[in-house]
């Protein structure tokens, strides 16, 4: 089992690499720039050699859950028409030039109504006690916790959806973070609020929201965090073949919102990873129905 400084726990090896099982990440917001909020969807390309032009793009679903309840839930003015405006399209800003494109699956919601039921109020509870208790010190220790406050216990059908793409938001997932992904059942749970950067449990801004998304997709999709990774070959994992030097804006790396965050690109080796594991899910599934909302 390797483990990352970064709180990254890998279970699966493929090769010479760890494939990740699931990942804890405080994730990212875009670097400070043009748009509304000092966030922007991208970084200008100075690479000094043109990118490949994909003509065949690769449509994957994305499933937005929305999680409802006293406790643990989201506020009514995130909902669809937020996903559709605020969210998906700057996921899509991030791969579109890579050839992949998410389409929407539809949006669920995702009610628990503590009032109604004592069983529902203590599960929340429940819930809410374990979050406050995970922490970034311990993030290897918390793999168990996390699956089963937020998959087993509140969303037991997650394990229903493999024909999607996933993304469940919370309210709050633990101190330090902001998204986690389980590559096996291409699941992501998201906080709406986070302390990472923040003195205290802070809503985050959608651009930023959208960029943990898309860091949270990549880990889906294969990848995982390159910041201090070498190639077999001893190579560092941001070496950037087109500008023979390493290029830290990178969508895999981290940071806060408050200083904008990690990158925003990906380099070949990474494109070449999401795009088989794309492919290997539509052999596998097909394409989906896709939402027209």
């Amino acid at each position: 089992m390797c483990v990352f400084a970064c709180t990254c726990v890998y279970v699966r090896v493929r090769a010479c690499m760890c494939t990740p099982t699931f990942y804890w990440t405080a994730a990212l917001c875009p670097r400070p720039g043009a748009l509304m909020g000092g966030c922007v969807s991208q970084a200008p390309d100075v690479a000094s050699q043109p990118r490949p032009v994909y003509t065949d793009v690769l449509q994957l679903p994305l499933r937005f859950h929305f999680f409802r309840s006293e406790t643990m839930g989201v506020p009514l003015d995130v909902d669809e028409a937020w996903f559709m405006l605020k969210i998906l399209p700057q996921i899509n800003t991030y791969y579109k030039k890579h050839g992949i494109r998410w389409e929407s699956s539809g949006c669920v919601e995702l009610n628990v109504a503590e009032s109604a039921s004592e069983e529902n109020m203590a599960m929340c509870a429940e819930a809410r006690a374990k979050t406050n208790k995970i922490n970034r010190q311990n993030a290897a220790g918390n793999n168990d916790i996390r699956r089963e406050v937020f998959l087993k216990t509140l969303v037991p059908q997650y394990k229903t959806h493999l024909d999607t793409y996933d993304v469940y938001l919370f309210d709050f997932i633990g101190d330090g973070f902001q998204g986690v992904t389980w590559f096996d059942t291409r699941t992501v749970v998201m906080g709406l609020r986070s302390t990472k950067g923040y003195t205290s449990p802070t809503r985050r801004p959608d651009a930023c929201l959208a960029k943990t998304a898309a860091h949270e997709l990549g880990h889906a999709l294969g990848l995982g965090h390159p910041k201090g990774k070498t190639h077999p070959d001893g190579v560092s994992q941001l070496f950037d073949t087109r500008s023979g030097r390493e290029n830290p804006d990178n969508l895999m790396c981290g940071g806060k919102d408050s200083n904008g965050g990690g990158g925003t690109d990906l380099l070949q080796w990474q494109v070449d990873i999401v795009r088989k594991e794309a492919r290997n899910f539509l052999d596998a599934y097909g394409p989906r129905p896709i939402s027209s909302a």
